[in-house]
């Protein structure tokens, strides 16, 4: 090791002084050399005898330099630094070919980065939480292992019980109305004192509350960034301030970092109050928790289950519930799924399908230009050139084709991921924003190395495996034909590649389609939604409330129906109540939980929902009427068979005093997709809003003008009630729709397009290989048509020769298809993974593009002027 810490700083000196380095070894060389001569002039000989003398005893003097530099170790930096300046010029010669071959590349290495980026925060990333890995939410579950959110006393039982985790803490929706104008609704949690402990992120100002505070019921709150920013001016003086919500003072103590977002994006958070003596009850709570170090989810989750069947046998509410289980699952697993995750691999394999494609391109390019090389290469080992020295010097031009391709591919994906970051499908809360960081950089460093491996090694050691003596002697094609067999093996790679990608894409078409199909169970088309949530009243003022509202918007000019529900399809948030049959006991393992909606009596026409059987709900269905509710087709057919439901008795738990009741059965409605397209049917029960007023609606307005253009008078409507209320998350259901297939919107798009670039690089390595592969025939086509042959037979032979490359490719590539099938089935929708329709379109896809690209070549094959042809060489 100390030899090392020695010579390091000779080579360095070495390689950055080198004329003053080689200046002093030849002064020591001219040193020894005149110690000789004194030597023997001294001995009597003449001076000119013992200058001959030293030098034979002294040795070849360029030999010595050279081995001096050789001890040195800098002669392979120097042969490198030759070879990229030599590689340089040769380039710069043939700025075509350059052009061409550093774009496949740029392409090649853009597509993997822009999806590297994607998967680097989706697989690879870390939540923006402290010990991403141990952090995990904890539900309660029924024994199908259905879950929900548990309630206090569940919570509480496990704070106290559950070894597997350091802490537990919890959080509960709420909201709060901020003055203004507009009024502001912003989304909070009650959270327990140690939620910013769990998670492992205390606020950027000030400080979170305390446990003292959270049992006391105090007024304080800790702020979300971008609340302080937009709502609050970043005011640096914010901690202290007292805030009015809701008509209650609430004194600030924290803001949170701007980049901190947890599950469900809440605008701010106050103590939660727990035990004896609270003036809120939870009953439904999100509880995080942070694992011991070296527990597994596994052991948590094994753990929980345990405890849950405990608290079940002690707790008869509990075990009443039906929550007789628990689930463990990671915050990752959450906000991300394994669905997504699945498919990011797959689009990880398939840009890297797209990489090997681009170097097979290249590799095809430089094989070609080879060809044309084969006397400077021949040239060069009859000088004394190593065969290893030739492929060093021709693998430093595939570097620097690498180097240029990769930084103009960075170039782009950079771009492309700028774009891409700001797409809603690619942003969770708690993730880091995709973008070109460190790790995207050395993975794009490692794609160019492998690059150049791929797409420079088998030309360069091809190339430089030529036959000296008769490369010297004549120009003539020798070694073309190995050449052209390593070219069309080549092609049949791209094309095996390409046809796997064409069929992936296909599936994913197929099964974009299909989603497209399904109905979602109403009519989307003119019809707006809009979050109209109370904060401020009481239950009975509440229903006064929503009369006023729906009057005034129901006279709107262009509206033709306005009602109430207490959440929108598709957009995956539900409230579960408890329900039974009259036949049903009321025991554990019956419990079932259906989908509440509280609705008015025109809710059903105004969102286009079709009954299939009974009546919906009217005027007549009061507080003092027959308790009555509407089921959904699923769960009729789940309960009563081939029975008719109409008059049957549901007993529903109330979601306000939990206390059972039972409603007589009025209606079937069609089944809604409640959480998104591809989801199965789940239960639903619809209960009118006049029998149970609920305070968190949405206002579903249908119009027969553009929805959008309503907003402004909705609000002013709604502001003519009440102008503190706040209108929320306005959007059209069309809008939502959309938003829903998103995520299989943007997978589809993507690998669409990279098939497309693989299908556009397979056609030009088809085309150059057969344009190649005509330009070396030249003179056999010629003497072919001196002798007789007609055009159309040249023509023939050309395309037969490309399509034979294309339909071996093909025929491999859809072996690779189904082969790889199996990794598309957690991806699709509606469709086989092995669908042959998205087969054959796939493969037939790719011959048309192929006969294409080898058309051009045969129509010039079959142009060729014989008497041209013949002095071709």
């Amino acid at each position: 090791m100390m030899r090392w810490f020695y010579k390091f700083p000779l080579r360095l000196r070495s390689l950055f002084s080198k004329s003053r380095v080689e200046q002093e070894l030849s002064d020591e060389l001219r040193f020894h050399l005149e110690k000789l001569i004194e030597e023997k002039v001294a001995k009597g000989v003449t001076r000119e005898q013992a200058h001959y003398a030293a030098l034979r005893e002294l040795g070849a003097v360029q030999q010595i330099k050279e081995e001096c530099r050789d001890m040195r170790g800098v002669n392979l930096i120097e042969n490198l630094i030759q070879d990229l300046h030599y590689g340089l010029r040769m380039l710069a010669k043939r700025p075509g070919f350059t052009a061409v071959a550093a774009m496949t590349i740029a392409l090649g290495i853009a597509s993997i980065t822009v999806v590297f980026s994607i998967v680097n925060v989706v697989i690879f990333g870390h939540m923006r939480y402290g010990h991403p890995e141990r952090s995990a939410l904890v539900w309660a579950a029924d024994p199908r292992g259905e879950f929900t959110n548990p309630s206090e006393q569940i919570y509480l039982a496990w704070r106290e019980r559950a070894t597997a985790f350091e802490e537990l803490s919890a959080l509960a929706d709420t909201s709060f109305d901020l003055r203004g104008n507009p009024p502001v609704r912003l989304g909070a949690a009650r959270a327990t004192a140690n939620f910013f402990t769990v998670v492992d992120v205390q606020p950027e100002l000030g400080r979170a509350f305390t446990e003292e505070e959270a049992r006391s019921g105090a007024h304080v709150l800790v702020l979300a960034h971008s609340v302080w920013k937009n709502q609050f001016g970043s005011d640096p003086g914010i901690l202290g301030r007292t805030v009015v919500l809701s008509g209650a003072p609430w004194t600030v103590v924290g803001v949170m970092p701007a980049s901190f977002s947890f599950v469900r994006n809440h605008d701010l958070w106050v103590p939660m109050e727990l035990g004896p003596g609270r003036k809120v009850e939870h009953s439904s709570l999100l509880v995080v928790g942070r694992m011991r170090s070296g527990t597994t989810i596994e052991q948590a989750n094994s753990q929980l289950q345990i405890l849950q069947g405990q608290i079940a046998r002690e707790f008869p509410e509990v075990s009443a519930s039906g929550l007789t289980s628990a689930r463990v699952m990671t915050l990752r697993d959450f906000l991300i799924g394994h669905n997504v995750e699945h498919m990011m691999l797959v689009l990880l394999g398939a840009v890297g399908f797209v990489l090997l494609i681009a170097c097979s391109n290249v590799a095809n390019l430089l094989l070609a230009r080879g060809a044309g090389r084969r006397r400077e290469i021949a040239l060069r080992l009859s000088l004394g050139a190593t065969r290893g020295r030739v492929v060093r010097q021709l693998l430093g031009e595939s570097a620097l084709l690498a180097l240029i391709g990769s930084a103009v591919g960075l170039l782009l994906a950079a771009a492309a991921v700028k774009y891409l970051g700001t797409l809603p499908v690619l942003q969770a809360p708690g993730a880091p924003p995709v973008a070109v960081d460190a790790a995207v950089l050395i993975f794009t460093a490692g794609a160019t190395c492998l690059t150049v491996l791929i797409s420079g090694f088998v030309p360069a050691w091809r190339v430089s495996s030529v036959q000296v003596t008769e490369n010297l002697k004549t120009a003539a094609t020798i070694g073309a034909e190995r050449h052209r067999r390593l070219r069309g093996s080549l092609v049949i790679v791209e094309f095996a590649l390409s046809v796997v990608l064409l069929a992936g894409a296909g599936l994913l078409v197929r099964s974009f389609v299909n989603l497209l199909r399904v109905n979602p169970g109403f009519n989307p088309e003119g019809l707006l939604t809009m979050d109209v949530s109370l904060s401020r009243y009481k239950p009975e003022a509440a229903r006064g409330f929503y009369r006023q509202a729906l009057e005034r918007v129901r006279a709107l000019p262009g509206v033709e129906g306005a009602d109430l529900c207490t959440t929108l399809p598709l957009i995956g948030w539900n409230y579960g109540v408890g329900f039974r049959t009259e036949q049903q006991p009321k025991d554990t393992a019956q419990r079932q939980f259906a989908n509440l909606q509280v609705v008015t009596e025109g809710y059903f026409k105004t969102t286009g929902l079709p009954l299939v059987q009974g009546r919906a709900f009217t005027s007549q269905d009061t507080a003092t009427s027959l308790p009555v509710v509407v089921i959904n087709r699923h769960l009729a057919g789940r309960l009563f068979k081939n029975q008719d439901p109409l008059g049957s008795q549901l007993l529903v738990t109330s979601p306000l005093d939990h206390a059972e009741a039972a409603r007589q059965i009025i209606g079937v409605a069609a089944d809604v997709k409640d959480d998104s397209l591809d989801a199965p049917a789940s239960d639903d029960v619809y209960l009118p809003f006049e029998q149970l007023p609920a305070m968190w609606e949405y206002i579903v307005v249908r119009s027969h003008t553009q929805p959008a253009a309503l907003v402004p008078s909705i609000r002013a409507a709604i502001a003519a009630v009440d102008r503190d209320q706040p209108i929320e998350d306005v959007a059209t259901m069309q809008d939502r729709l959309d938003q829903s297939l998103s995520g299989a919107r943007f997978s589809t798009a993507l690998l669409s397009a990279f098939a497309m670039l693989a299908l556009v690089l397979a056609v030009v390595g088809i085309y150059g290989v057969m344009a190649y592969m005509a330009s070396q025939r030249t003179s056999e086509f010629g003497l072919r048509m001196a002798l007789g042959a007609h055009p159309a037979m040249l023509l023939r032979l050309v395309v037969r020769s490309g399509m034979k490359l294309a339909l071996t490719g093909a025929g491999l590539g859809m072996a690779g298809a189904l082969a790889l099938s199996r990794l598309m089935s957690n991806v699709v929708f509606g469709v086989s993974p092995r669908d042959p329709w998205a087969l054959a379109i796939g493969v037939t896809t790719i011959l048309a593009a192929a006969f294409l690209g080898v058309l051009i070549p045969a129509l010039r094959a079959a142009r060729v002027d014989p008497m041209v042809a013949l002095r071709y060489e």
